[in-house]
């Protein structure tokens, strides 16, 4: 058994931050009848989640030529259809394609697709930095000891 057996089987807790939802997107979930939490809910990124964000240019390249293939092929409106769904019917910096990456793999609660991120993103962009940024503070404090509350567990990261 290494020296490090009886450290990694102590109850760590990744660490989360509560963000909190602007005014007018709370204002607007309860005119829709749609249940939305006062605060977003973010957690520290695992090098695993920070392997997947740096891999996203090349998912994003990947789709691109995809798309390139459908318009060649007469199906421009199913590409068109695609690149907006997938953000990429504009040519947003890489930075923000990393920002869109960490929002979607570090939200613990609640769940956004991707088209969701990007609304808001444009409609709320100073609640979307504050949740990256969020994110990438968490970053540099590390795990702590002690049982995590059941909504900070890390779930695996996945493709959004």
């Amino acid at each position: 058994m290494s020296a490090f057996a009886a450290i990694r089987n102590l109850p760590w807790t990744p660490p989360t931050k509560a963000v909190p939802a602007p005014v007018a997107l709370l204002a607007a979930a309860k005119e829709a009848g749609v249940d939305l939490p006062a605060e977003f809910v973010v957690r520290m990124p695992t090098a695993a989640d920070a392997a997947f964000v740096n891999e996203a240019e090349s998912r994003a390249q990947n789709m691109a030529a995809m798309l390139e293939t459908f318009a060649a092929n007469g199906l421009q409106d199913k590409a068109d259809a695609l690149k907006a769904a997938a953000g990429l019917d504009g040519s947003p910096p890489k930075s923000f394609g990393r920002q869109v990456e960490y929002v979607l793999t570090c939200l613990v609660e609640p769940a956004l697709d991707r088209e969701d991120a990007l609304w808001v993103s444009r409609m709320f962009p100073v609640f979307f930095s504050e949740m990256f940024l969020a994110v990438m503070n968490l970053s540099g404090e590390g795990a702590t000891l002690g049982k995590p509350p059941s909504f900070t567990e890390t779930p695996p990261s996945s493709p959004h």
